[in-house]
């Protein structure tokens, strides 16, 4: 292994780890109050502890992943600019989502409403069971779903809102390909023949 690769790795590390700590809290927040709030899941420690695993596993690995490769961890190439404008879009996204927490209607226009049923319906499928919003409502509150579950469903879920964001990175890519052909003065920082290549 290049030593000089694994410096940069520690040294970049802990400045995406505060980037993804910050993206993957705000992004996580409307599913976390869907479950606890609409789906009841509130009185049940375990579920917090489930969906805080989840995310910490999500932030720990897109840390890693963004550090380890260089296409992803420069700041001034196309894949990380690609992938800055897809989590501005998920941000808001999630926002607007946050907001529509307290009515509830809206909420079935959410990416993460639907992206939480898929991942129920995936896990349910795996697990021979039925859907988690199936068996939440009862007497024990919800008292019964393990902490694996809950984790497993998040994590799936957390995938599909992954590849929504790759989705979104990727149209983004094309859209900054295509501005960056029109108005090469737009991006300093490449150089003549990367302007050439584009």
């Amino acid at each position: 292994m290049d030593d000089n690769r694994v410096e940069i790795f520690f040294r970049v590390f802990p400045q995406k780890l505060r980037f993804w700590s910050l993206h993957c809290v705000i992004n996580a927040l409307p599913s976390y109050l869907i479950a606890v709030v609409w789906l009841g899941l509130w009185p049940v420690a375990r579920a917090h502890w489930a969906m805080l695993s989840a995310v910490c596993t999500f932030i720990l690995g897109y840390s890693i992943l963004t550090t380890w490769l260089p296409m992803l961890r420069e700041g001034r190439n196309l894949f990380t600019r690609a992938l800055k404008v897809g989590l501005t879009i998920r941000t808001m996204i999630s926002i607007l989502t946050f907001l529509a927490i307290p009515v509830g209607t809206p909420l079935i226009f959410a990416p993460d409403t639907w992206c939480g049923l898929a991942a129920s319906q995936a896990v349910a499928l795996a697990l021979g069971t039925s859907p988690l919003p199936q068996r939440i409502g009862g007497s024990d509150g919800g008292g019964h779903v393990g902490f694996l579950e809950i984790y497993a469903i998040t994590l799936v879920e957390g995938l599909i809102l992954s590849f929504m964001l790759f989705i979104l990175s990727f149209i983004a890519i094309i859209i900054l390909q295509i501005r960056d052909r029109r108005n090469p003065a737009l991006w300093p920082g490449a150089s003549s023949a990367e302007r050439i290549d584009r």
